[in-house]
């Protein structure tokens, strides 16, 4: 019971069970929740995953840009591909000739725009 006028304290210890129990039960919701999400990511289609034939080709100047695809080009394939897709870049082609879609190098394609009305 509180007296008017007496100086009381508050209890300084922590309740250690309490304590421990909740950085035990927070320890186990890490992990669990990673554990999930490990085993969640590659069954969604996300992740990391290697570049294939699919993916863009870089552009001409990627490496002044700072874009490389490091890893394909650490084999002797990964250089014909790359050898490739900047042929690609810098030739006139057929991407899909049904639909009369075609590549041209960029400054090419730049020229035309600008011929075309595009703002520069």
């Amino acid at each position: 019971m509180h007296i008017p006028g007496e100086v009381r304290h508050e209890d300084s210890e922590l309740p250690f069970r309490r304590v421990f129990r909740m950085l035990v039960a927070s320890v186990g919701v890490t992990v669990a929740s990673i554990a999930a999400a490990a085993w969640l990511l590659p069954r969604l289609g996300g992740g990391f995953h290697d570049y294939d034939e699919h993916d863009p080709p870089l552009p001409p100047d990627a490496a002044k840009l700072g874009i490389y695809y490091d890893s394909i080009r650490d084999t002797a394939d990964g250089e014909r591909r790359h050898a490739a897709e900047r042929r690609a870049l810098e030739s006139y082609g057929w991407v899909d000739r049904e639909r009369g879609v075609v590549h041209v190098p960029i400054d090419a394609a730049i020229d035309m725009a600008l011929r075309a009305g595009a703002p520069p």
